[in-house]
């Protein structure tokens, strides 16, 4: 199974990468300071390790409360999520939250498949995120769909999808 697909550079990613570079800057001039070049490379990498780990802090941060909101939400409001008109993850994720409370999520099913013919690669990537997610064994089924292919191929595959189905 392939791992979730990044579909935007967000903040989270430069605060990664700043961490990265702070960290391994002050621990290069450090290391440098006190201990020559063999400290550089060792105080360097050590401060990419630790600047990549305190990068990584507000990402963490962030996915923790979304998680938790989700949670914390009521059935409706759930539900209200998932209706919003652009699909992105969070209506995926309340989707799946919604399948764990034991909510019938059956009946969205058919607008997930719709999403992986979309002519729109990331309509398809969200599409493809959602089924894996929330409708695992339809997903099994889907053999060789990548939401990355041509959307002719994409189609193609669904629409033979859909007529095994029936």
């Amino acid at each position: 199974m392939q791992p979730f697909v990044y579909t935007r550079i967000t903040i989270f990613h430069l605060f990664n990468w700043l961490g990265l570079i702070i960290g391994g800057n002050v621990g290069g001039t450090l290391g440098w300071k006190y201990f020559g070049i063999t400290g550089a490379v060792i105080g360097g990498l050590l401060g990419l390790y630790l600047g990549g780990i305190i990068g990584l802090l507000p990402e963490r941060l962030a996915m923790r409360a979304f998680f938790k909101d989700l949670e914390n939400s009521s059935t409706e409001r759930l539900w209200e999520i998932v209706a919003e008109p652009e699909w992105n993850f969070r209506q995926s994720m309340a989707l799946l939250q919604l399948a764990g409370r034991g909510e019938d999520v059956f009946a969205k099913l058919e607008q997930i498949l719709t999403m992986l013919e979309s002519g729109e690669p990331l309509e398809r990537v969200y599409g493809w995120d959602a089924l894996r997610l929330v409708f695992p064994d339809e997903a099994n089924k889907l053999e060789g769909y990548n939401p990355q292919e041509s959307s002719v191929d994409c189609y193609n595959k669904i629409r033979a999808f859909r007529s095994a189905r029936n």
